[in-house]
């Protein structure tokens, strides 16, 4: 291919060098970041990235729990219950500035794509007036963990968010699959088919091609439902038992070309060894230009 530039859908940002080593494990993983802005911004400008989402979500269940375990073991439920509040309040307010720093962080630099994060330590109406909220600031999408955030993806305390997505127009990318030991069962591709069916419109990308285990899953729910996209954030990176050239090729095609999208996971992953291995893979020309940056032009508007 002539056209190098490619967008990256699929990044996590942090307010600090800090934070983004400790939300990666304490380590800097493959790219050597830690995922700051400044960071970021002349790395986008050596390698080409001419636009990168943002996956900011804040993962608070664990902080809700350590929180929780400080409380007096001898309270009564009513005294639990008032004692609770003020820590659920508190966390959907780091949710709420985390959103706001990556809205303001996008509007100041046109090249990054803000991805707000929801949570289910909200209420319905709090979650979907963030949802509406950060849309009027300049929110593209809305990212889920649900292995890290522990609520699946079809559980109804999500649904406000994905409604008002819907509304929006604005994009919901969801990890699916394992994570860091756990077995996927909170992001089971599968899980897809009830929101598809019951926001025909949503706009919903599954992270990781379905998850791995679960490609065969992800297949069926690409078969029965066309509007569903994917990104191939961490399949494409060369590693022992991957997918060969061939299997993965087999895979975009099974999927639609047209509805994968290319992500790195960056600061994690690094898209160096990725944008080598699709531009040697046995796709077109413009195959390898919708995954790399066509088909994320369109969905964003860019």
């Amino acid at each position: 291919m002539s056209d190098y530039s490619f967008i990256d859908i699929h990044i996590h940002t942090y307010t600090t060098r800090a934070i983004g080593m400790q939300a990666k494990g304490g380590g800097e993983g493959a790219s050597g970041y830690a995922g700051t802005i400044e960071e970021l911004l002349p790395y986008m400008k050596e390698q080409g990235m001419t636009h990168a989402a943002m996956m900011n979500f804040t993962p608070v269940a664990d902080m809700v729990d350590a929180a929780r375990a400080r409380l007096p073991r001898d309270l009564t439920p009513e005294q639990r219950q008032a004692a609770e509040e003020p820590i659920r309040l508190q966390m959907v307010g780091r949710v709420q500035n985390r959103n706001v720093w990556t809205c303001d962080v996008a509007k100041a630099n046109p090249g990054l794509v803000a991805f707000i994060g929801v949570d289910p330590v909200m209420d319905a109406d709090t979650m979907a007036q963030e949802v509406y909220e950060k849309h009027k600031l300049g929110a593209r999408g809305i990212k889920l963990h649900p292995e890290v955030q522990r609520v699946s993806i079809n559980d109804p305390r999500l649904y406000p968010a994905y409604r008002a997505a819907q509304e929006t127009g604005m994009v919901i990318l969801t990890h699916t699959g394992a994570f860091r030991g756990t077995d996927g069962s909170h992001a089971h591709p599968a899980m897809a088919a009830d929101l598809l069916r019951a926001f025909p419109n949503l706009k919903l990308i599954l992270a990781h091609m379905g998850g791995g285990i679960y490609q065969k899953e992800a297949l069926e729910v690409a078969g029965a439902f066309p509007q569903v996209l994917f990104d191939c954030c961490g399949t494409v990176r060369p590693r022992a038992g991957g997918l060969s050239d061939e299997e993965l090729v087999g895979q975009f095609r099974r999927f639609g070309v047209h509805r994968v999208f290319y992500g790195s996971d960056w600061a994690s992953g690094d898209p160096v060894p990725d944008m080598e291995r699709i531009f040697q893979l046995p796709l077109s020309d413009e195959e390898k230009r919708m995954v790399l940056r066509g088909n994320a032009e369109a969905l964003l508007e860019l």
